[in-house]
């Protein structure tokens, strides 16, 4: 293998610090704590189990997706011990959930209408259909929250390109369902433009379109609850809640472009409330995993004593662009903010009072929060009490554990023999009506 042509002409290299070199730490951030804790938050998760169709043609396939949003009572919860184990109709008794269930069609899947012959097509109408979901019979649906935060923007949507088959035209965000102007005339769904249906195969699992869904389905669950409090309640309750993603603040992959609109919507939001003399929008995100989960593991650590020895308790960092373009993610364009076209937050390394870790996003609402390497508490809305919920809010129980993301995983999580069971009765029926 040493001796083939390709190998001997491979230039790339892998990028190492040098291991003698003392390894500087991100700027600290000192924000200030201890005020009134908030006594509600609604924490958002989802999940997706792909399955394979045991009747269906080879490689069919389809996905259940499941998605939580949990309002917990943390005023109570504080009141149990970190060690202690609650029982299941005592953490009942302190939350309200709402679920929202879709099952996504893959490859060698077709819809029984007009217009969902092919997979790829009945895919499309399914992601359009259930976006119409609602938290709230009173309030806007999702599709309704996705088309008002990017049709209040200012100026064009960057095109995509059409999904009819065989037309390559290059198509603007639809503001509503309509067809393509091409001799086909065939149907284009507002929804296209999240281009999810770009990772739909019909020869392989379809996986990545699932997974691009899902999470902007989280989102726009996130802005559609923030707009329905925004609208319908008194500003003072946005004191007293926070609101709390399971995951980064960002969108990846072919929907990033509604990134921009996301963040938008959250500063406008926030300013707002500033406006009304409130302490403005509390959002956070956790990462549980990833490249910063593991730096600030490296940061921790001493040679003799070990992980989790070299940083003291309430430590709190500030990854700027030129630190995370030196020590994380090698890049030599400081001139570009780290994430710029994915995220709409930043990040906090944190090891809190009890020594555990975190990774903590608050939302960019102000110029400040744009500036890729302020370190201003201005920067980090509502940052100390995000801190603050960080340390009277984690549990033993699991490493690095977080009550409120802990209990929304775990109405979001779909056991994955349950939902093979699940889509097993589906097809089964489906099955029965094609027979019948």
């Amino acid at each position: 293998m040493l001796d083939n042509e390709s190998v001997k002409q491979f230039k790339g290299t892998i990028l190492v610090r040098n291991a003698p070199e003392p390894h500087e730490f991100p700027p600290g951030i000192c924000p200030p704590r201890g005020s009134s804790p908030v006594n509600r938050i609604i924490a958002i998760d989802g999940s997706e189990v792909p399955y394979k169709v045991q009747n269906g043609f080879p490689k069919a396939e389809a996905a259940l997706l499941n998605i939580a949003g949990l309002v917990i009572k943390t005023d109570e919860l504080r009141k149990i011990g970190r060690d202690e184990i609650p029982s299941p109709s005592r953490l009942r008794e302190l939350e309200t959930v709402k679920t929202m269930s879709a099952v996504l069609p893959g490859p060698n899947v077709v819809g029984v209408a007009p217009g969902q012959e092919t997979p790829k097509k009945f895919f499309r109408w399914t992601l359009r259909r259930e976006l119409d979901f609602k938290l709230d019979p009173d309030h806007e649906s999702l599709l309704e929250t996705f088309l008002s935060i990017t049709t209040l923007a200012q100026g064009a949507t960057a095109k995509f390109q059409c999904p009819i088959e065989d037309c390559t035209q290059l198509l603007t965000r639809p503001v509503a369902d309509t067809v393509c102007s091409c001799e086909k005339r065939e149907q284009i769904y507002s929804t296209d433009s999240l281009r999810a249906h770009e990772r739909f195969y019909d020869n392989r699992s379809s996986q990545q379109a699932y997974t691009a869904f899902r999470q902007v389905t989280e989102h726009l669950l996130l802005i559609n609850i923030l707009r329905y409090f925004h609208q319908q309640c008194d500003s003072i309750m946005f004191d007293e809640i926070a609101f709390v993603m399971d995951g980064p603040l960002a969108i990846f992959a072919m929907p990033a472009w509604l990134k921009g609109h996301i963040q938008n919507e959250v500063g406008r939001i926030h300013q707002d409330l500033i406006g009304q003399g409130r302490r403005g929008l509390f959002l956070m995100g956790i990462e549980k995993t990833g490249e910063f989960v593991s730096h600030l593991e490296e940061l921790d650590w001493l040679e003799e004593e070990g992980p989790r020895q070299r940083l003291e308790n309430g430590t709190a960092l500030v990854p700027t662009t030129e630190y995370i373009y030196r020590y994380v993610n090698p890049n030599p364009n400081t001139d570009k903010a780290y994430g710029e076209a994915v995220y709409y937050g930043r990040k906090i390394l944190y090891k809190n009072k009890a020594g555990q870790h975190a990774v903590v996003m608050t939302p960019i609402v102000n110029a400040i929060g744009r500036e890729p390497n302020s370190v201003s508490p201005e920067a980090f809305p509502r940052l100390g009490e995000a801190l603050d919920i960080v340390d009277d809010l984690y549990t033993h129980l699991y490493r690095d554990g977080f009550v409120p993301l802990v209990r929304a995983n775990a109405h979001a999580a779909i056991p994955l023999r349950t939902g093979q069971r699940i889509l097993d009765s589906i097809f089964d029926r489906a099955g029965e009506v094609n027979n019948g």
